[in-house]
């Protein structure tokens, strides 16, 4: 996966008796540019349009990378309207954003379809001597929302939020199919 080894690991990608693999968690930097555009409606500045790009981080450089361990970037946009006495009377927020998760491990089946490519004996045990082969995965996703604001006694509140997610292909294709899915 990417070259990464897990720390216990006897090196076939299974947690199996016996191998004490050691997790560590890892903080993911982010960063994140705002653009605003303003007007002034009676002599008060306001913000119309806010525009906000984030990225993940990795040693002080955007991971721009899609195909990379780790890779996360979003747009958000939202739009302030106002009434002619320069009051936020409501918004409207956009986001999209794709990521990737890292990957998956997967022994590839043989070519009857029955049992593990490798798997001499097909018992489903690795053993000295048996080669398997596995296939490793890029999890990606890919989420987009809209969000609605209202103004209740001058506090801008949501008023309505729907947000979206799905599976990405190794292409960058959203995976829609749901058949098959337990």
């Amino acid at each position: 996966m990417g070259g990464d080894a897990i720390s216990g690991d006897d090196g076939d990608g299974f947690k199996e008796d016996g191998e004490p693999w050691v997790y560590e968690w890892v903080d993911q930097m982010t960063e994140t540019e705002t653009k605003n555009e303003y007007a002034v409606i009676l002599g008060q500045g306001v913000v119309t349009k806010s525009e906000t790009e984030s990225w993940a981080v990795k040693g002080g450089v955007r991971i721009t990378d899609e195909g990379a361990r780790g890779y996360s970037h979003s747009e958000t946009t939202v739009l302030n309207e106002y009434n002619g006495r320069g009051q936020l009377i409501g918004g409207t927020g956009v986001t999209a954003g794709r990521t990737n998760g890292g990957g998956v491990r997967t022994a590839e089946l043989n070519e009857l379809g029955t049992g593990i490519k490798g798997d001499d004996n097909g018992n489903g045990e690795q053993e000295a001597g048996e080669v398997w082969v596995f296939r490793d995965d890029v999890q990606w996703s890919a989420y987009s929302g809209k969000n609605t604001y209202r103004v209740i006694q001058g506090q801008a509140v949501m008023a309505k939020s729907v947000t979206e997610s799905w599976a990405l292909d190794s292409g960058g294709n959203r995976i829609d199919d749901r058949r098959g899915m337990v």
